[in-house]
């Protein structure tokens, strides 16, 4: 299979493939096939990473293998070129300041090899306009400009794109990749001051603990915190909103659910093909309605309705007047992706105590 790939490459690019070497068996690329000991040390040639990516893609049909790594920085920018028609987000991209950081520093030129760069970036705008959002409604916890004071947690953050987007728009601020993988390339992380990487496994019992430390920041100076959820599969979403939820230090949370998988996906599927509607949007309803359980009413709320987004139905009997709602569900049609959704959580300014179990969800 290598040989009639790298045949492939020759003969399309007119270079030599670049081929990683050694993976852990328990990689976890997003969404896929995650490991309670995240930190085990056994090694195989990264065909055993493509080969669960594959996977993954017969499933969610988004994620293609990144296996290929030797593109022509010329050839990268064409192929994003010819995707800028699709989004305001890819034009913004392309005629502001932060292609020329990215071009400028190799670790993060190389992101730009990802296959499904175009959409990436797109989720990862996405993401970050709900941020902005949410930031810009949080000013009475006395944050600083371009994110002084802000803790934001990329969690199940994969290469961290999205990361990086943020630390480009909030360069004070303190920006956390969280994913059980330690063995992808990281380079790009300490090329940025912003950015940390800590490696986290979602399911642990100690994730809880984890997440309520690094939420509080560097030092705790830490004014706001929030989670951030882009392209999360099947029980990666419901987790991180309990998570996000119980540990008091996190502010806000923006969720952009992925596909359907697991016994929760297997119920909203066959509900949809009742109710005949799209699978897709019911699952973020559901999960937006999960949140909004889970708040225990909605008086006092920071409250957002996101950037060209409609808040939830009328919830939470503790709302007064005028106030927002705490959750909101935001369609972004520049996302060129069908799951294009994200859920935006602002929680109230007083939330019930941490409660700190060593019990996963």
């Amino acid at each position: 299979a290598r040989d009639a790939l790298s045949a492939w490459w020759r003969e399309a690019r007119g270079c030599e493939p670049v081929w990683s070497t050694v993976e852990r068996v328990n990689s976890a690329a997003r969404g896929g096939q995650r490991s309670v000991n995240s930190s085990a040390d056994v090694v195989q040639p990264s065909v055993h990473k493509a080969k669960s990516e594959e996977a993954e893609v017969a499933q969610d049909g988004q994620r293609l293998p990144d296996v290929l790594t030797d593109v022509p920085f010329e050839r990268q920018l064409e192929r994003l070129q010819g995707h800028a028609h699709e989004s305001e987000y890819i034009r913004r991209f392309l005629a502001g300041p932060h292609l020329a950081e990215m071009q400028s520093v190799d670790a993060l030129r190389a992101l730009f090899n990802m296959r499904n760069f175009a959409k990436e970036i797109t989720e990862a705008y996405g993401a970050a306009m709900q941020v902005e959002a949410l930031l810009s409604q949080m000013r009475w916890r006395g944050i600083g400009e371009e994110g002084r004071g802000v803790c934001i947690l990329d969690v199940c953050s994969g290469k961290g794109l999205t990361a990086v987007l943020l630390s480009f728009l909030f360069p004070h601020a303190s920006i956390v990749l969280l994913d059980a993988n330690g063995a992808m390339g990281l380079a790009h992380v300490a090329a940025l001051p912003a950015l940390t990487f800590h490696q986290f496994d979602i399911f642990s019992p100690t994730a809880l603990q984890e997440m309520a430390e690094l939420a509080l920041g560097e030092g705790g100076e830490a004014h706001a915190c929030i989670a951030v959820g882009t392209h999360l599969c099947g029980s990666l979403s419901p987790r991180l909103i309990d998570l996000a939820i119980r540990v008091e230090a996190i502010h806000g949370l923006v969720l952009c659910p992925c596909c359907i998988k697991g016994t929760l996906g297997g119920q909203v599927t066959k509900a949809a093909r009742h109710r005949k509607v799209d699978p897709y949007a019911l699952l973020v309803s559901t999960l937006a309605n999960l949140v909004t359980a889970n708040l225990e009413g909605s008086a006092g709320l920071l409250g957002s309705s996101g950037v060209g987004g409609a808040s939830l139905g009328e919830q939470g009997e503790g709302r007064q007047g005028d106030e927002p709602l705490p959750v909101a569900v935001v369609v972004d049609e520049e996302v060129i992706s069908p799951r294009r959704s994200f859920i935006v959580v602002a929680k109230p300014r007083s939330r019930h105590k941490l409660i700190l179990e060593t019990k996963p969800l």
